[in-house]
């Protein structure tokens, strides 16, 4: 009775699911390419997908299709670009829909990344004997302590069917664990996300184009909606005292952007595109593409992470922006990437502060050179010491 309600809410929320996502949405209800077998991949968006890029690049040397979905269109466009895949979007919950893909795909094997639980998929998966893994799984404590309250018995036997579990740390495994999984479907591999790799020829590219720019840079990334005004105000207060500073700031949803140049232009703040293409003599730089966060945090001085001034956000990945030059300052709010964060502030490997306490932080930073190395450096050890045990999921799996 409770997957009838589940599976009736479904139903009814797909004219919101149309508005939310009109582009691609016919193809969240059909497939029609047919597959004689393939490995199904899941990935809810563009930050999963760089974190699976390794274990990705393992599955296309396999001798069958590699099939990847997404749910977001920016996951999409992220795995469009991906030589020798074929990429979908997720089909919606529903089982007369979930059962049309499965014949179309035949999946050898179905791996999701983290915390994508959908009931019908793995209930479908279960009664056709389709293997189906967690990999890179996380459960914060606040989705543990809500499924455990909430959450009805036929979505917690759902998760108990899954195949294997391979968590991200000894901490998720055991959150897993409380949820009622057996411990010998749980393995903690290590997450991914310190397995992530560079692209050279972006960086490459960004530094060529912006290598005649003798500015301090301040890169802020991830930046949500309510964050906005604070950023740039803080920004033209930093820029008081130094006046060659530019701000390059990249939204976390591109809609994002129109709210920016209106701030911007509001504050009396000169700005220009990234589309635009030219050279930068304004106060701002919008990233207006996707895609082009990672190699834009390698010209950075000094890097904010947004999504953590607010708690509703709950942060973003602070590994990418690690990986070069520029220490890295979150706020408050980092819930989604917690124990990433707390393996940092061990280290002395990233600076936390709280919404008043941000702009003299990167004031000292931005004028610090000596600090900046020094938490870059211990970075750049936190991330070494911590990388996935990659073995475990290829020789268990492949």
């Amino acid at each position: 009775m409770q997957r009838f309600f589940y599976n009736l809410l479904i139903l009814l929320l797909i004219p919101l699911i149309f508005f939310k996502f009109s582009n691609g949405f016919f193809s969240r209800l059909r497939i029609n390419k047919k597959f004689k077998k393939c490995i199904w991949l899941h990935c809810a968006s563009l930050g999963e997908i760089n974190a699976l890029m390794p274990f990705i690049n393992e599955l296309k040397q396999q001798q069958i299709p590699l099939v990847i979905s997404t749910f977001t269109a920016s996951g999409f466009k992220k795995a469009k670009e991906i030589k020798g895949v074929n990429v979908i979007y997720l089909p919606l919950d529903i089982p007369f829909i979930i059962r049309g893909f499965l014949r179309k795909l035949n999946p050898k094997k179905i791996f999701i990344a983290e915390t994508e639980i959908w009931p019908n998929l793995l209930n479908e998966c279960f009664k056709q004997q389709i293997p189906i893994y967690l990999v890179n799984a996380r459960l914060s404590e606040k989705s543990l302590n809500k499924y455990l309250r909430f959450a009805p018995k036929f979505f917690l036997n759902d998760i108990k069917n899954i195949t294997h579990i391979y968590a991200q740390s000894e901490v998720n495994k055991q959150r897993f664990l409380k949820l009622g999984v057996n411990k010998n479907k749980l393995t903690n591999m290590g997450n991914l996300k310190f397995n992530i790799s560079v692209d050279k020829e972006k960086e490459l590219s960004i530094k060529k184009q912006y290598e005649n720019i003798n500015r301090t840079i301040l890169v802020m990334g991830s930046v949500r909606t309510k964050e906005v005004d604070f950023l740039i105000d803080t920004f033209k207060q930093l820029k008081e005292f130094l006046p060659d500073l530019l701000l390059i700031i990249a939204p976390r949803h591109l809609q994002v952007c129109e709210l920016i140049i209106k701030i911007a232009y509001k504050k009396e703040l000169s700005l220009s595109l990234r589309t635009d293409n030219k050279f930068i003599d304004e106060d701002i730089l919008l990233l207006d593409t996707l895609g082009e966060l990672q190699p834009i945090y390698s010209i950075a001085d000094v890097v904010f992470i947004g999504g953590s001034l607010f708690k509703q956000y709950g942060g973003h990945n602070v590994i990418e922006a690690a990986l070069f030059k520029a220490p890295v300052v979150v706020g408050k709010y980092m819930d989604n990437s917690l124990e990433i964060v707390e393996l940092f502030k061990e280290k002395e490997a990233i600076i936390q502060v709280k919404q008043n306490e941000l702009m003299a932080e990167l004031l000292v930073l931005l004028k610090d050179k000596t600090k900046c190395k020094q938490i870059n450096t211990n970075a750049k050890q936190v991330i070494a010491d911590n990388k996935a045990d990659f073995s475990k999921l290829i020789d268990n799996l492949l």
